[in-house]
């Protein structure tokens, strides 16, 4: 999947059209080049690519990735404004050292905050209770949601929405049944009030936190620790593993996979 990007500064619409099938007819002139599908967006202004200025030019309009995590094999949608690891071999990686973190049971509720198209979340469900999947792009859950069904995984639900309006509600629809969490959030980290739930909910004995870009993510970690008090209310959590993985092979950055454990206050 390609998505090219036009500022189109001083073109016509005519212009802008005449961009648009020159590059749709150089792919079609080149499909040695195995180009699934192009997008193009276009605006004059500097932010996100964002939905309303993204058009199809070529081929499908999704591309689908296959990974095998632990003993099955998962294959995924992936929309264009949708987020997924593009190192497929090292994601693989990093999911399993999640799972092997986490230590998931049949007894047990994943929470699978910022879960992009499901890929944690998915990877673990046969082995836990039920999965809550929450994302903020829209495109992600329509593709997590699918690729729940194509590949016959049903306990799961997935929830549009920032994590902040949906954790605490997520968290008290699980009664007293023990919750794991997972959370892979943007490189800048959690909202703190996300971080303040997590720390209040008793039955939470155990999260994974990863992270592209450690640095950014030392306030979130360091949050998850503090001793208890009318901000940070509940026990703090303990780090007890942490297990870098080389996605970005050839730079300087890792992503940091650490798991968190519950310890009261006296240990």
């Amino acid at each position: 999947m390609i998505i090219l990007v036009l500022n189109p500064q001083q073109l016509t619409a005519e212009e802008i059209t005449q961009e648009k099938a020159d590059i749709l007819h150089f792919f079609e002139s080149n499909r040695d080049l195995n180009v699934s599908c192009v997008y193009i967006h276009i605006s004059a202004k500097r932010h996100e690519i964002s939905t309303e200025c993204l058009e199809h030019l070529y081929g499908e309009p999704t591309i689908s990735e296959t990974m095998q995590l632990d003993d099955r094999s998962l294959t995924f949608r992936i929309s264009p404004l949708a987020f997924f690891q593009i190192n497929t071999l090292g994601a693989q990686l990093c999911y399993n050292a999640i799972s092997d973190l986490i230590q998931p049971n049949a007894e047990q509720i994943l929470l699978d905050i910022c879960c992009g198209t499901g890929t944690i979340g998915l990877s673990l469900a046969s082995k836990v209770k039920k999965v809550f999947g929450i994302e903020l792009s829209a495109d992600a859950i329509s593709d997590a949601k699918f690729n729940a069904q194509m590949n016959g995984i049903s306990n799961v639900e997935f929830i549009e929405g920032k994590a902040e309006e949906h954790v605490s509600s997520v968290l008290d629809s699980c009664g007293d049944t023990p919750v794991v969490a997972v959370i892979d959030p943007p490189r800048a980290g959690l909202n703190n009030s996300i971080v303040r739930v997590l720390r209040s909910h008793p039955l939470l004995k155990r999260l994974v936190y990863v992270s592209c870009d450690p640095h950014k993510a030392i306030k979130n970690l360091i949050d998850l620790c503090r001793p208890p008090s009318k901000t940070y209310k509940g026990q703090p959590f303990v780090p007890m593993r942490a297990i870098p993985v080389d996605l970005f092979p050839h730079t300087n950055r890792c992503e940091l996979v650490v798991l968190f454990e519950r310890l009261e206050w006296s240990q």
